[in-house]
């Protein structure tokens, strides 16, 4: 493949990563299954209560579940619950990134 197809390939794949600024801090996520952890997969399957796969990732709640991801990979302690409990605009998703959290199979 030459050079030029390269670079027009990876121009054309979609972003997966997913920014957000959490009460004034940027935190960043790659969402593609296969750069979470088994832990974290494992996580999002509890809460959701059914496979990765059958997760409606278009929601508020999925949006707060990521944050809460990308905030424990730099702030190991912080929960579930602390991101449950902030205000709506206490986490804001980054126009650079994927309005909403986006696996891509």
């Amino acid at each position: 493949m030459s050079v030029a197809k390269t670079t027009k390939a990876v121009e054309e794949t979609p972003s997966t990563v997913s920014r957000f600024v959490i009460e004034g801090k940027p935190y960043e996520i790659d969402v593609d299954p296969s750069k979470l952890t088994w832990g974290e997969v494992g996580d999002m399957e509890i809460e959701f209560d059914c496979a990765i796969d059958d997760i409606d990732l278009n929601t508020t709640r999925a949006t707060a579940f990521f944050a809460y991801l990308a905030k424990r990979r730099k702030e190991p302690s912080t929960t579930l619950d602390d991101i449950k409990a902030l205000p709506i605009d206490a986490i804001e998703a980054q126009e650079d990134g994927p309005e909403r959290p986006t696996v891509v199979p």
